[in-house]
């Protein structure tokens, strides 16, 4: 009788534990940012944001600089399919990644470049 009500109590909290998390990765979503809003205080933070492609590298490493109002910065892609859409230079871009340091300089480790 215990065996079978600790079984069910396990399993109740197990689907209770991935509804929570579930919920909790729906909500929880990078934050838009102004490129002159990121500095070193926000290093390995994710960001998102949005701005026009000054230009767009080639090769293994793909290295785009986008600017905004605000300011420019470099965003390096270093898996081709993190590009989703037609990426090109002058173009309208969404850019979701981590904020690193490399060689003093701020820049956006992209997860995802996306043409808007």
């Amino acid at each position: 009788m215990l065996d079978k009500n600790l079984t069910k109590l396990s399993l109740v909290l197990a689907v209770l534990g991935l509804v929570m998390l579930t919920i909790f990765a729906y909500f929880v979503a990078p934050r838009d940012v102004k490129i002159n809003e990121i500095g070193e205080n926000m290093l390995g933070q994710t960001v998102k944001i949005t701005g026009v492609v000054e230009s767009l590298g080639t090769g293994s490493t793909i290295f785009v600089t986008v600017t905004d109002e605000t300011g420019k910065i470099k965003v390096v892609v270093f898996e081709r399919n993190n590009i989703n859409g037609n990426v090109k230079e002058t173009g309208d871009v969404s850019v979701i990644g981590k904020v690193s340091l490399y060689k003093g300089e701020i820049e956006i480790t992209a997860s995802l470049v996306k043409a808007i």
